[in-house]
This record gives C-alpha cells, structure tokens and sequence, in this order.
C-alpha cells in the first residue's frame, strides 16, 4: 500500500474503485456502441470525471460534492432521454443503468461517516500545514 492509500478508509477506497469503473464502462460504451451528439462532449465529460475522481482519491472534499451534484443533475436527464436510450438497444440501457448504480453506491460509500471523517481530516490537515507555513 502507498503512502497516499495508508490513512484512506476502505470504504473511500471501493468508493474510488467504484468510480475509476464506472469510467471504464463509459469508455467501453463510447468505443462500442455510437455515441449521440457530437464525440468531444463525450470526451470532456469523461475527462471531467476522472479529474474528479483523481482528486477524490487524493482527499479533496470539494470533488466528492462536485461529483455528487454532476450526479443529481444528470438523475433528470435519464428521464428525458428514455427514447433514444431504448432506440440504442439493450446494451447502452445496460452500461447506462449500470453506471448510474455504481456511481449511486461510490458516493454513499464517500459519504459514510468513516470516509467524513477522512475527508474532514485532510482538510484539517492541509489548514493546519498552510497557517504554518
């Protein structure tokens, strides 16, 4: 185990593993099944989410909100797109729902109080170091 991994929880840690696949399955889609409007949104919001989840990893609380409201604004739009979802077929429902379930039990992972309570150090931690400083 890192240095870095060494004070995460587990429960942070399946979280992240939950999200790095979750990510995997949205490139699987992107490369196997069309993917709608044009490629470079696609791209960037991939790019977006693993930033997100990079930084997760390394403890930033900011990004676990900013993971958690890009998930709640994207629940709607399941919604609003039921039709092309079902004119793709039966895969895309598939990796679509079950991205939406492994990003759902990532973020109750980040959110249980062992993961808070990491989360709440390390900022405590880097307050702490840069008032020093």
């Amino acid at each position: 185990m890192s240095e870095s991994n060494a004070g995460t929880p587990k429960e942070a840690r399946l979280g992240i593993g939950l999200a790095v696949f979750s990510l995997v399955l949205g490139a699987i889609k992107g490369v196997l099944l069309p993917v709608p409007g044009p490629l470079w949104i696609a791209m960037t919001v991939l790019a977006i989410l693993a930033a997100l989840v990079f930084a997760v990893a390394k403890g930033f609380n900011w990004a676990r909100i900013a993971f958690l409201v890009l998930f709640l604004l994207g629940l709607p739009s399941l919604y609003f797109v039921r039709e092309s979802l079902l004119q793709e077929g039966v895969p895309s429902l598939v990796i679509l729902l079950a991205q939406t379930a492994v990003q759902f039990a990532a973020l109750v992972l980040w959110f249980l109080p062992t993961s808070n309570a990491w989360f709440r150090q390390r900022v405590i931690v880097k307050s702490t170091a840069s008032s020093q400083g």
